[in-house]
């Protein structure tokens, strides 16, 4: 009788082991499946990235010599600018209606506070 028994608990072990183990071969299956698309995802993503990287990289580089020109040609066009409203204000149709402005200097941090607030 105890042999019996045992025979019934060791096929009850058994057959739970076997559902186990086919419920993890499902398992793994369904990842082997879903492992080479997430894959060729990561490596889609990878080469996009690697791309526009590749394309910051090129327009930095080709707009590095432009810069510093275009930074002095601000200063000229500021510079002209000024001229030529200086030279406005000072021609007879204008002298009148414009108001005078005085030139201030900046303080050290550059910054004037609007009138009327701290």
């Amino acid at each position: 009788q105890l042999g019996v028994s045992g025979n019934r608990k060791l096929d009850s072990t058994f057959l739970k082991f076997d559902q186990a183990l086919d419920s993890a071969n499902t398992s793994l299956t369904t990842l082997n499946k879903a492992i080479p698309h997430l894959v060729e995802q990561a490596d889609t993503t990878f080469a996009n990235v690697q791309e526009a990287t590749s394309l910051i990289k090129q327009a930095t580089r080709d707009s590095a010599g432009e810069i510093p020109a275009l930074v002095r040609n601000a200063n000229a066009l500021v510079q002209d600018s000024q001229q030529t409203l200086d030279g406005l204000q000072q021609s007879w149709p204008l002298n009148g209606m414009l108001p005078k402005v005085e030139e201030k200097t900046l303080p050290v941090d550059g910054y004037i506070a609007p009138q009327g607030q701290p």
